[in-house]
């Protein structure tokens, strides 16, 4: 997450799978690698997806992150995917598996009483460049009674 939120994570999925290639993505900014690399992240783990086919071609249409999320997933047998760009969306739910993503983690843990409101971490988002539409901005904003 792009906000100083991921400790949401923790809190409604207890365990975050990532693979490797999220990971080392993760690792390329040095705040993020240090946080990984301490026992703050102990409920992060790192696995890599076995079916090489499938994730080669996903990267034909998907980045290598999503690529093989989607496929280590599937393999999980994961309750839940985190993908917000809407082609990894889709392909994700073609593939059966059930997605949410940053805004769903937002309004998740403002249900469950983990933040008091998620309007200024949109805002922040959108400042950092995530792209969102009005109209999903103003339904999720609606969704968590903030407007």
């Amino acid at each position: 997450m792009q906000i100083d939120k991921v400790y949401l994570l923790q809190q409604l999925f207890q365990t975050v799978i990532i693979p490797l290639h999220v990971y080392k993505e993760l690792c390329a900014v040095d705040d993020q690698k240090k946080w990984l690399m301490s026992e703050s992240a102990y409920w992060i783990e790192v696995k890599q997806a076995t079916d090489l086919e499938f994730v080669k071609r996903l990267n034909a249409v998907l980045d290598k992150g999503e690529s093989e999320a989607i496929a280590l997933a599937k393999e999980l047998k994961a309750e839940v995917i985190l993908v917000d760009e809407l082609k990894g969306r889709n392909i994700a739910i073609g593939e059966g598996l059930m997605v949410t993503g940053v805004m769903g983690v937002l309004l998740a843990a403002k249900r469950q009483n983990s933040i008091i409101e998620i309007k200024s971490s949109i805002d922040s988002l959108i400042k950092k460049g995530f792209r969102i539409s009005d109209n999903i901005y103003r339904a999720i904003l609606t969704h968590a009674n903030e407007i």
